[in-house]
């Protein structure tokens, strides 16, 4: 069986080794992830956009209150932590620190 990691490298699309920095915090709170959403997400994902390339809202998905970022914590964690599709071509440059971030913290709400 080939794995999806395989498949990517086949079709020449990048992929970030797996592997967590050692740094990561091991608390990761709300206002840190607000803070890397802010910065890496909304960019797009707004009801007003700073980068208008894909319009308000892409896809639907906004990320302008908290609520909205707590209501989509599935989706972060697919798209911007294990398949690192987000942003796209990593436009907003989100570090691996970041998306580790991001993990820690999706992991603490369950």
């Amino acid at each position: 069986m080939i794995e999806i990691r395989s498949i990517y490298a086949i079709i020449g699309i990048p992929v970030a080794p797996s592997a967590t920095p050692v740094n990561v915090p091991t608390d990761v709170s709300f206002e840190d992830v607000r803070h890397i959403v802010d910065r890496r997400c909304s960019v797009c994902h707004s009801a007003q956009p700073v980068d208008l390339t894909f319009g308000p809202s892409p896809a639907g998905v906004s990320f302008d209150t908290p609520e909205q970022i707590r209501e989509r914590v599935a989706r972060i964690n697919e798209r911007a932590v294990v398949t690192k599709t987000m942003p796209p071509g990593n436009k907003t440059n989100i570090t691996e620190l970041e998306r580790a971030m991001l993990g820690r913290w999706i992991s603490q709400q369950k």
